[in-house]
Order: structure tokens, then sequence, then C-alpha cells
């Protein structure tokens, strides 16, 4: 799958997204501050009247474009000519052309919530959910599920399995999965078909699955190493999907988003609908050079034994890069112009000399925009900001007001021509922006400059975490010790610089230095735990506190242990009933790299801790996958989403007891007093147990294969 440039700039050493500036030939501007750009952006919200008027807009960004040199400037005037697909609205057509749309809310039988999500109520998509008694476990374009109470009591018992996919020979990933009631929601993407693949299924009350619809939407790939696609809220699907414009005839003929629905009756997509037409795409609200489509989509599920996407969607202009939040009320997409994440073999480049500063101001940015759906209504709104925020854990809703943690840069300075320090000193500010609720309109405004608020910034050769408490913004960083070190040697930084910001008086901050790197920030009701390296001796964990300024409470050390996965969701904890907190992550013994790479697909250990606030932690141990020559049955085969690019080691605390999923495994410990011992062992790859009264068929293959 794709990576997104995000994450590229981010192995680079980079704080966030760091771009590499660029200037025109023949001056020192960039094409957002080109005036013909300028004048294609509208200050209202404001949807094309029509396909010939959206493509008279592709046709001008095109010439554009190529003035510019970029090389996606032919598929930009290719697309400014299609035929109109017939469902398509002319700009003279009335209201007979107008999309009719199903909305509406169900409020959905709650499941035990398992996963280590960012915001409460609001379910992120992973690769494994509970549904009443049974866990659900996507690894493989597969379905697995396990009963935790066979026959009434506590145990483990594979239950069933079964492809997602629908064509092994496809070129699909299948990457992951939210529940509702007894529903599964699973999403990946085909670059074949160049679409999302969303594909609805059941879970029967005794564990079996069975298959309601599954569906295409024409997308760009949406992938990010470090955000999730889905969301679920009250029983309704949040899903954003980006769409190239210079890619609009290679994804569906027609040049439009469709949505797809695969038929039984030979495995072909078909019902073609569209997801939207010109008339309801809103025109850009900043100068674009590169355009894309982003679309936000709030969906219900069907009812009964009904599978369909009723969905509502909004979908507007702006640049390829983005970050999604979604928050118990509204879904916020930033987007920036088109400057940020390109190299500088993008454009022609002529540096200028870079003015070292103590600070940057927001006007010295290229602006970018936050566009917010309310998940009631669908109504949208946008506000412009400045700066790009370093993840979807840089944003939080609180009382009446968005928060924000950005990076300024000033996209003037060629960053070939400078050193990493040099450059980060030169145009890097770290940015609090306070975005109060009246500020999001249908009338493109700026956020005021004194809704920013400066932030002491990261040095050269960070990465940046950041988390919000509710009352405090806490970010940090660690700094690479020595210039030969390699980028991806996560043990060759000196320990973390952090920052703790009272949302209430933001200017009011307060640090604390660490006694290691800093790899992992999360929250937890008491605080936040980090975790990071000295060197090689193996990885430490810290309880920090924010009552009384930003401590840290307790550290420990699991000697020779490297953190295996970065992804929010392979950390997670639970507070027992003595109050003590139970804490998992993926680990391994050395020797191994000492990089959390996203593509990891051998199965980790999962490291298990104890924190008493008072007395600090107790390493319990771990809960460890068979060796490699036992992990699969020899008649198990993957054949599709081998890789597994959302991790596959995750901690499950639930029903008062403790799960590791290993990649294929799934492992129940108990504690015997301070230490954490194997109970019981799921094989997820061993052959299914017999069905009583199943259908022959509908029956499984050794390999996983089946039909429902």
């Amino acid at each position: 799958m794709s990576l997104s440039l995000k994450s590229i700039a981010a192995l680079a050493g980079l704080a966030g997204l760091a771009s590499q500036a660029i200037a025109q030939p023949g001056g020192e501007t960039l094409p957002y501050e080109d005036p013909r750009l300028q004048s294609l952006a509208t200050v209202e919200l404001t949807q094309f009247a029509g396909d010939h008027d959206f493509r008279r807009y592709l046709h001008r960004v095109g010439e554009l474009a190529e003035e510019w040199g970029l090389y996606w400037a032919d598929d930009l005037m290719s697309k400014s000519k299609p035929s109109l697909p017939s469902w398509a609205c002319d700009d003279d057509e009335g209201d007979a052309c107008d999309t009719i749309v199903v909305t509406g809310s169900r409020i959905a039988t709650p499941n035990p919530v398992i996963t280590n999500n960012q915001t409460v109520g609001v379910d992120e998509g992973d690769i494994v959910k509970q549904i009443g008694d049974f866990l659900v476990v996507l690894q493989d374009g597969r379905l697995f599920s396990v009963n935790l109470q066979p026959d009434g009591a506590p145990g483990l018992a594979f239950t069933d399995r079964l492809d997602v996919y629908v064509d092994p020979e496809r070129r699909v990933w299948i990457d992951e999965m939210l529940v509702t009631d007894n529903r599964i929601i699973v999403t990946g993407y085909s670059y074949e078909d160049q679409a999302s693949e969303v594909t609805v299924l059941e879970m029967d009350a005794t564990g079996y699955f069975s298959r309601l619809g599954s569906f295409l939407i024409s997308s760009s790939d949406y992938y990010d190493v470090d955000n999730y696609a889905t969301r679920i809220i009250d029983g309704r699907l949040v899903i954003h999907m980006p769409y190239q414009v210079s890619d609009m005839d290679s994804i569906d003929p027609a040049g439009w988003p469709v949505l797809r629905r695969w038929t039984s009756e030979d495995g072909q997509p078909d019902n073609r609908r569209p997801l939207f037409d010109a008339r309801e795409i809103y025109r850009p609200v900043l100068p674009i050079i590169e355009p894309a489509i982003h679309t936000i989509s709030v969906c219900e599920l069907g009812r009964g034994d009904q599978a369909d996407l009723d969905c509502q969607t909004q979908a507007f202009i702006a640049g390829p890069t983005s970050e999604l939040y979604v928050s118990g009320e509204h879904a916020y997409l930033w987007t920036g112009g088109s400057w940020e994440g390109h190299y500088a073999d993008d454009l022609p480049v002529r540096g200028r000399s870079c003015t070292m500063r103590e600070t940057l101001t927001p006007e010295m940015v290229p602006p970018g925009g936050i566009y917010r759906m309310s998940l009631e209504t669908g109504d949208l709104a946008v506000v412009g900001t400045r700066g790009f925020p370093f993840d979807q854990f840089s944003f939080a809703e609180y009382g009446g007001q968005l928060r924000n943690l950005v990076a300024l840069e000033d996209a003037h300075c060629a960053y070939d021509s400078l050193g990493d320090r040099e450059f980060d000193r030169a145009i890097t500010q770290v940015s609090l922006i306070s975005i109060p609720d009246r500020a999001f309109s249908t009338r493109f405004r700026e956020a005021a400059s004194d809704r920013y608020t400066a932030l002491p910034g990261a040095e050269s050769g960070t990465g940046l975490e950041n988390r919000f408490t509710g009352t405090h913004l806490v970010y940090g960083w660690s700094v690479v010790e020595n210039g030969d070190a390699p980028w991806w040697d996560e043990t060759a930084r000196k320990p973390a610089h952090l920052m703790m910001v009272p949302l209430d008086d933001p200017t009011n901050t307060s640090s604390l230095t660490l006694t290691h790197s800093l790899l992992r920030l999360e929250t937890i009701d008491t605080g936040l735990i980090a975790t990071g390296y000295v060197h090689r001796e193996g990885l430490r964990v810290s309880h920090l506190t924010t009552t009384d300024g930003l401590q840290r409470a307790a550290t420990t050390l699991l000697p020779g242990r490297l953190e295996t996965e970065g992804r929010s969701h392979a950390f997670n904890f639970t507070r027992r009933a003595d109050g003590t907190a139970l804490l998992g992550l993926p680990t391994e013994l050395e020797p191994g790299p000492a990089f959390r790479y996203w593509w990891r697909s051998t199965a980790s250990e999962l490291s298990f801790l104890s924190l008493d606030d008072e007395t600090g932690f107790t390493a319990l141990g771990t809960l460890e996958p068979l060796s490699d020559d036992a992990a699969e049955h020899p008649d198990y085969e993957c054949e599709v989403s081998c890789i597994d690019w959302y991790g596959n080691s995750r901690p499950i605390f639930t029903q008062g007891r403790i799960f590791a999923l290993l990649s294929t495994e799934i492992v129940e410990g108990g504690l015997s007093g301070d230490r954490i011992k194997p109970v019981r062992r799921v094989d997820l790859t061993a052959p299914l147990p017999i069905r009583p009264n199943r259908q022959a068929a509908s029956t499984h293959t050794m390999d996983g294969s089946g039909a429902n």
C-alpha cells in the first residue's frame, strides 16, 4: 500500500510533515501566492454549477500547472474534456437532478470497547473487536471468531473463519474493522478497482459469520501509518475517502466516483450509482495547484438482514494532504493548499536565503483549512488556518473550541540549501490554535492571529508525539544523539523534552526532561504513559502526572526489550478493582531492529505491567507466540493482505481477563502473584471445528475459504 507523505517526512527525522520548500523559476513566489490561482478560490462554500463548470475549473488549473512545469498538468487538462456520464448534471439542469439521500440514526446496542480509542464514544477501525462474548479478529483478509464463554464458562473456543475478500486474484488489501450490534464493517482498498472496499457482515449469536454485502467506492488509497480511515458513532459509519482528480478516468471510466455493490451471482460489481456529481462538489476556498476531491460520509448500515450504504456525503476540492479527526459531534478534516509534502523535484527550485528567526507568525506560512461536518445534520463549515498538524492526536474538541497543535513553516526556504538543524531553526515554529465554534462558517475566514500561541519547538532530527488530556496538551520530542546514527535507530536518541500546556492558559507552559527518549505517548485515567530508550539496554516505561505540573511519577525498565509497533491501538490499559492499572504493549527481545516499522508481519510478544499510583510499576512478564515453525497449521495459507500494515499484536482487557492477540494466535494470560502466565491458547489457522447442522454448501475449507 502507498504511504502518506506525512509518514515519509517523519521517518526522515523532521517534526511531522516537514516540507521541502520550493520557489518558482524566475521569481520567489510559490503557487499559492499566484493571483491567478487565488482567483479560482471562493470566499463562500459554493458548489460547482455542473459538470461543465467543474471541467472548466480543471482546465484552468491545468493551464497554470503546465506553466509551473508540474507533471500532473496533462492529467488535469485531459480530465477537463471527457463526455458526461449518464447521471452527471449539466449546468442548466434543475432540481430533477438533485440526489436523494437517506438519513437518520439508530441507537446501537453497545459492545464492549477493547480498543485504545482517541475519543470516548468514537470507535476507530482496528484488527480486533468484541461482539458479546466473542472476539472478532481481522487477519490475512479473513474474519475469525473466538468464544470467550464456551458452554457458559470462561474459556477459549475457535468458532468460525470467513474470507472477507471475494476473489484472491484481485489486488486488495483488507485493513480495518468496526462493529455495531452484531454487524461487522470491514474496510480495504483494491488497487485493481482503484476503490475502497466496504464489506458488511453479521455474526449470529453462536459466533458464525454471514456476508450481507460488499461495496466498492471509487477513491484513491486512504492509508496512513498513524491514522484510521473509519469510525463508528451510535451505529453510523464515518469514513473519509480522498479522490485524486488526476486519476479520475483511471479510477472509473465515467470519470466520477461511484458506489458499486458486488453481486453474488458472478462476483462482479454491479448496481453502480454515483457517490456525488459536480453539483455536489464545493469549490476550493484555497489556491490549489494539485486538486483532490475529499469526501466525508456518514452512512447508515441498513436494517434487518439487508445491507446497504445510505450515505450522506460532503465533497470538496482541497489539497492532496489531509488529516481526519472525529469528535462525538463532528468530523474534522484538515487540508493543506498543495505546498506541503512535495519534494524539491516536484517544482523547479530557486532557493533564497533563509532568515534565522526566533519565531514565525501565521502570516508567514502558507494557508490551509479545516473542514467540519456535523454528524447530526451533515452541514459543512470551514475555517482558515496556517501550519500543519502532526497527526490526528494534534486535535481535540473541548468546551466549544477546537484545539489544534501545528508546525508553522516558512515555505520560501529551499531545504536543500540548509542542514537539518539550520532548517528547523529557520522555518519551524510549533503553535497551538484555539478555534471557537463560531469561527466555523460557510464563509471562509482565517482564524485570528491571536488564536495562535507560540510554543517551544522541537529541535532537529526529532519525532514529535502529542496528546490532549482534557485539561492540558502534552507534547515532546527526542533529539538524535549524533549525526552518525541511522535515522531508523530509535535507540540513538537523547532523553526527551516534554512540554505541558494548560488549555485555559496556553502561555503558562511547564517542562520536563525524561530519563529516556520518547517513542510513545498515551493517555490513561491518571495521566500519561511514555516509552523510550537509553541506548539499547531495554525499553523504559514512565508514568507522568499532570495534577501538580508535569511530573514523572515512576519509571521502569524492561531489560533487553524493544518496542515493535507504533500505532496507538498497539497499547492498551485497564483499571482493576483494587485501583491498580494493567498495561500492555508489543515488544521483542534483542537482537532486533530498533524501529517500529509499520509493515511488521511477524508476531511480537506482549509485555504486561501493573501500575500502582503510589508505588509505581511492576513488570509482569510476557505472553509469547509459538515458534515460527509451530505458529501456523501446515494446511493454512494466506492468500490476500499478507503484510500487516496495521500491525498484528494487541493487548486485550475484557470480562476481567487478559488476552494477547499475537498475529494468528489468541493467548489468555493469568496472574500468579506478580507474573503473567499463559492459561489458554487458540490457533486461528487450525482446522475449523465442525459446525452442528451446518449446510454442506456453506462449509469452510481448510485454508479458511468458504461461502455463506
